[in-house]
């Protein structure tokens, strides 16, 4: 009876972390610090993801393809090709990628304005949240 009560757990626990979703990258460096030294905030659409490639270890390294809606900091075109990465392992930590048609806020990297360190869910709250952090004011 034991053994079944200790199963019956394991497979809720199971059941429970494959019906959450994985959260989308957010990358090495703290929002603080990206609030200091990054070279890009924007709002953009996500029009593909060209292609996927081995990053650093348990990563995967996908080049992308945005409509740039709002920049917050930098300089971006009206479609910018960016890049970002996504830990694909340990499955705990595991992120998912950004999905085709859907708007986001990405703050870039301090060392390169088309490398994507953070993406967020965009919404007008969160957007505010951002300006205030990154001290943005929209061009």
């Amino acid at each position: 009876m034991r053994i079944l009560v200790i199963f019956v757990a394991s497979v809720a626990k199971v059941a429970f972390a494959v019906a959450a979703e994985p959260p989308l990258p957010m990358g090495w460096v703290s929002l603080a610090e990206l609030a200091v030294n990054s070279k890009g905030v924007l709002v953009a659409t996500l029009l593909s993801i060209d292609s996927e490639d081995p990053g650093p270890p348990n990563t995967r390294d996908f080049d992308s393809h945005w409509k740039v809606v709002q920049t917050l900091r930098g300089s971006y075109p009206q479609e910018a090709k960016m890049n970002f990465f996504a830990q694909t392992f340990p499955e705990e930590h595991r992120e998912r990628k950004p999905t085709v048609g859907q708007k986001y806020i990405l703050i870039c990297s301090a060392s390169n304005a088309t490398q994507i360190a953070c993406v967020l869910e965009y919404s007008e709250s969160k957007l505010q949240e951002v300006r205030k952090m990154f001290g943005a004011e929209t061009k």
